[in-house]
């Protein structure tokens, strides 16, 4: 099932299942992803199924709704994508809907002097030299890994 999750540090986390044909989220009681923070907006913005894909809409709010970082009034959702409705940010995890590609590789990703909840942007080498690359946001989610001692050495899982 397909996703919103509240990952603000200073807000309880909660989960959100996507599905249904439009959802509100702001600080109204009636809204369907209702978030407690005065700097969203009590109609701050939509989540709507347009063509078999999630699209976010900004309802006018006074603070704005951001997509990994830009200010949008429309946006389609992709797997991963950070939302900032307020000073409130949601993860998007689409995985039951989208599937990468076979071959895909996956980092498990180590950043020394992080802490849990830092994004952290990655770049990675292109599968293909000369291939397209495309940066890679990951939310940090525990400590660093320590192998006797050392700092753990990201690994490739295929």
């Amino acid at each position: 099932m397909p996703l919103l999750i509240l990952i603000t540090e200073d807000h309880p986390r909660q989960v959100f299942q996507l599905g249904r044909a439009t959802l509100m989220v702001g600080r109204d009681d009636t809204s369907e992803i209702h978030v407690s923070d005065d700097s969203v907006s009590r109609n701050h913005a939509s989540i709507v199924v347009d063509n078999g894909k999630f699209v976010v809409r900004d309802n006018g709010s006074t603070n704005g709704t951001y997509v990994n970082g830009e200010r949008v009034s429309r946006r389609v959702l992709r797997h991963h994508d950070l939302i900032r409705f307020g000073s409130c940010l949601f993860m998007v995890d689409l995985k039951d809907v989208r599937r990468g590609p076979t071959g895909t590789e996956v980092l498990t990703v180590t950043h020394e002097g992080s802490q849990k909840g830092t994004v952290v942007e990655l770049t990675p080498k292109p599968l293909v030299p000369g291939g397209p690359v495309n940066p890679v946001k990951v939310i940090l989610s525990s400590k660093i890994a320590r192998s006797k001692g050392r700092p753990a050495t990201p690994q490739m899982v295929r």
